[in-house]
């Protein structure tokens, strides 16, 4: 079986106006979807059907019609993929996501972080991690440079620990900051504030699991370091007995948290979460 990395434009009232396919013969998948100041498209993913190694990052611009403008592959010899995109002040990108490596145990990765100029051209790529799993998922524009979220690999533990970075604008890794438990934990999406502070959703097993129940299961995760990578609070959302994930946050013009994620319940199917905090984490209700 094969897939094919797509796009979808919608109207105001949802109505669909075009749809497009993108890929070869084999596995390609799109995880982000960019509008451009110039009002094109850019997907970043993962694509398969041109490499004979494993899957490689893949980034293609379209038109505002969703017509291939350009398309760009990028990686080594083992699995590689693209998570998040944003544009750059002079019209370049950078791309956030894994890159692959034979490394402790079976393959492993780095975080992976692209910059390209406006034609998909590399500018510099840089891998930051340890001798085990590490993956960015999420990327934003920061004061003086950018800022990632992602999860890294316990050393300790062996399960994965909420992975933030900050780098100048050259890709260069300023501070990294990790949090978590002795279970899984997962940064998703990642925002900067006007002030320069970093929040960032995703999930938690670790509180869950404290509670001294397996049903308990995991939270919605949200946490907020500041400028220079020292916490300032950190939040778990849940209502019973359910796995909640946080999988994007943005920040309303009052100030106010939103995310949106999963839930899934026990012993049925999951459902769309959708939770709104103040800016400190507290819930509204």
């Amino acid at each position: 079986m094969s897939t094919k990395s797509g796009e979808v434009q919608i109207d105001s009232l949802g109505d669909t106006l075009w749809t497009r396919k993108y890929g070869g013969p084999h596995n390609d998948a799109g995880n982000c979807v960019l509008e451009t100041a110039s009002g094109d498209y850019v997907i970043a993913g993962r694509t398969y059907s041109s490499s004979s190694s494993g899957y490689d990052v893949y980034l293609a611009k379209t038109g505002p019609e969703g017509d291939i403008v350009w398309n760009r592959k990028y990686g080594g010899p083992h699995d590689d993929e693209g998570y998040c995109v944003i544009e750059t002040g002079d019209k370049g990108l950078v791309v956030v996501g894994s890159y692959g490596y034979a490394g402790y145990g079976d393959n492993t990765s780095d975080i992976y972080l692209i910059r390209t100029d406006s034609m998909g051209d590399t500018m510099w790529t840089h891998a930051f991690g340890t001798n085990r799993e590490d993956q960015g998922r999420s990327i934003a524009r920061t004061s003086g440079g950018y800022v990632i979220a992602g999860y890294t690999e316990n050393t300790y533990s062996g399960e994965e620990d909420v992975y933030l970075v900050k780098t100048d604008s050259l890709g260069n890794m300023l501070w990294s900051f990790h949090s978590g438990g002795t279970m899984y934990d997962y940064g998703n999406s990642v925002i900067s504030t006007e002030d320069g502070d970093v929040i960032v959703a995703g999930l938690t097993s670790t509180v869950g699991w404290r509670k001294g129940t397996y049903a308990s299961g995991a939270e919605v995760y949200i946490l907020k370091v500041d400028k220079s990578g020292s916490p300032m609070w950190a939040k778990g959302f849940s209502e019973g007995r359910e796995i909640d994930e946080g999988r994007c946050v943005l920040q309303t013009t009052d100030g106010a948290l939103v995310i949106v994620g999963k839930r899934d319940e026990w012993g049925s199917e999951s459902s769309i979460y959708l939770l709104k905090c103040t800016e400190k984490g507290l819930l509204f209700r």
